[in-house]
């Protein structure tokens, strides 16, 4: 470290200004450099470079006849083309392909109406205007720039400060005595307040517990106003706001964090790489290929959620709830996330989000004033008779459903069968919901803990891709944004050993999520597997649960001892 020169004795003190603090400050946090990434790390990053290409490919290859035609889209398309010609788009998939598509026989006809609430058809209803070839081409388009929109606010939410909170210093702060002569700073302060008078800096005594940055700025005290002037005293609340340093750092990172100006240095030659980095992950891993891939709305939540973690952590509870509620609007799961706030009593947030949600359904009113009513009476309550049982539904409430019931599914293509481990069909619902109301409880009271409020909003979400009573792999789209949180946690902290390891395998199954599925029931599709067997289709059920007890560890009081509690997360 580059120490300033000081007086000692009755030597004056050398020119000490501003300007050469900040110089000897930049030195000091350039002097450590970013730690070199070993060749395996290289070539893990080319693989998954790699498998975003392909599978970049393979959702352009979706693009043509007849691919196209076996796009979830499809669906909400013809429901679309439904409400431009002012009838009921709540009607049969297949009655709807035989009105708009009638001599593509080949194209997906699901026997019942599309599960997707009005709000959803609202907006793809531009995609009516056009034939269903350029619908298709503009939303994958359209998937791929909302991919790119949530990156955007993800590195911006993750590298933006906290606004205002009290940072409690230590060793304590004490003011000293009203008319005291001693302009010596809080920290010189005894254990009741008043502190031994200091005649020159060299006699100060500085706590080696701050960080260099935090020893340079007390060091370079001075009774002669060109250096930085002693901090206020301690003010009537008991937390102490401290000014920035000479080179903009606020004093209040410095002293949080030991590790600042070592965390910073590398943080900061990170950052050109960041939203790179988060592309190659998304585009690689599995929901995501499948969502763009399908065509579904899960990239749409992903940006809504997304913007609205970014505005929670920018203060602003008014566009945090209107997004969320336009998330809750399109897809039902994201009410943990509400409820969440309901219990942290962030009152802007829950009336912005119910505002959100009661003027999107007006204006599906004023478009298509009968299939609102006709949605929430006949299709939603019987749009899980179809999928409750089957083994792709990875929800918390089918728990039961697998052990007393059994898997079985008449609407999915491509499914198993397995007997239930314990026969018992009374206690399938039963235990279902007892699991899902058990966990959405212990998750809410664990993440009501947080000394961060964002991180309970983000384990809130990640909770509800599984809490939801049907529940898709597509919805694990969500995760990318706590995983990233969580990576750049990581960075900061120069990757600690346990905590990367999880963080690694989170991705890497989030990646090869088919994988174990294909290997387990290659040869088993419409077939029936025995009950033990049946029982693995529900691993991707604990992504979400394993990413919230990562995401957490940091501020719940089970941090990893190596990762840096940074107050800007």
């Amino acid at each position: 470290m580059l120490e300033p020169k000081v007086a000692t004795g009755s030597k004056p003190m050398e020119a000490c200004t501003l300007g050469s603090a900040s110089a000897a400050l930049r030195q000091n946090a350039g002097a450590v450099e970013s730690p070199v990434r070993p060749l395996h790390w290289r070539v893990v990053w080319g693989a998954l470079a790699l498998v975003a290409l392909l599978h970049v490919v393979s959702t352009l290859k979706t693009l043509r006849a007849p691919d196209v035609y076996r796009k979830d889209l499809l669906q909400d398309y013809l429901a679309a083309r439904a409400i431009l010609d002012g009838s009921d788009p709540y009607v049969s998939m297949g009655a709807l392909r035989a009105r708009y598509l009638p001599k593509q026989d080949r194209a997906l006809a699901f026997p019942h109406p599309t599960p997707h609430p009005p709000p959803a058809l609202l907006l793809t209803l531009p995609l009516g205007l056009t034939a269903y070839p350029w619908a298709a081409v503009a939303w994958l388009v359209f998937g791929y720039g909302l991919l790119g929109c949530s990156i955007v606010l993800v590195v911006r939410a993750t590298n933006s400060r906290s606004h205002g909170v009290p940072v409690d210093l230590t060793p304590p702060l004490n003011p000293l005595p009203a008319g005291s002569a001693s302009n010596s700073p809080p920290w010189e302060g005894g254990v009741g307040g008043v502190g031994r008078q200091r005649t020159s800096p060299a006699d100060s005594i500085v706590p080696q517990s701050l960080s260099a940055g935090a020893r340079l700025a007390a060091q370079l005290r001075t009774s002669d106003g060109l250096c930085p002037p002693p901090l206020p005293p301690l003010p009537k609340g008991g937390s102490y706001q401290a000014p920035p340093l000479p080179n903009g750092v606020p004093l209040s990172d410095a002293v949080h964090n030991p590790n600042a100006d070592r965390s910073r240095s590398t943080s900061t030659r990170l950052d050109g790489r960041w939203p790179l980095g988060i592309a190659v992950l998304g585009l690689a891993s599995c929901p995501i290929f499948d969502d763009l891939l399908l065509g579904q709305f899960s990239l749409v939540t992903l940006a809504l959620v997304s913007g609205s973690y970014f505005a929670l952590k920018r203060q602003r509870g008014l566009l945090c709830g209107a997004l969320l509620g336009a998330a809750v609007a399109l897809k039902f799961l994201f009410i943990p996330a509400v409820v969440y706030s309901l219990w942290k009593r962030q009152w802007s947030v829950v009336l912005a989000a119910s505002v959100m949600i009661v003027a999107l359904h007006a204006a599906c009113l004023g478009i298509m004033p009968g299939a609102v009513g006709k949605y929430y009476t006949e299709i939603a309550p019987h749009a899980n008779s179809g999928y409750s049982a089957s083994d792709r539904n990875i929800s918390l409430w089918t728990v039961g459903q697998r052990v007393f019931g059994g898997l079985y599914s008449q609407a999915t293509i491509n499914s198993i069968k397995a007997p239930a481990l314990i026969p018992a069909p009374g206690l399938a619902r039963v235990c279902g919901a007892a699991v899902a109301v058990f966990t959405f409880i212990a998750a809410l009271r664990y993440a009501s803990k947080s000394i961060d409020v964002g991180d309970g909003f983000l384990a809130m979400l990640a909770l509800s891709t599984v809490f939801n009573p049907i529940a898709w792999e597509i919805y694990l789209v969500v995760l990318l944004l706590p995983l990233t949180v969580v990576a750049r946690r990581l960075a900061r902290g120069d990757w600690p050993l346990r905590a990367t390891a999880a963080w690694t395998a989170l991705v890497l199954l989030l990646v090869f999520l088919k994988v174990p599925r294909d290997l387990c029931f290659s040869d088993s599709r419409e077939a029936t597997v025995s009950a033990l067997k049946g029982m693995l289709s529900a691993l991707p059920m604990l992504l979400p649960l394993a990413t919230c007890a990562l995401l957490l560890d940091f501020n719940a009081g089970k941090k990893p001892s190596s990762v840096v509690s940074d107050p800007r997360f």
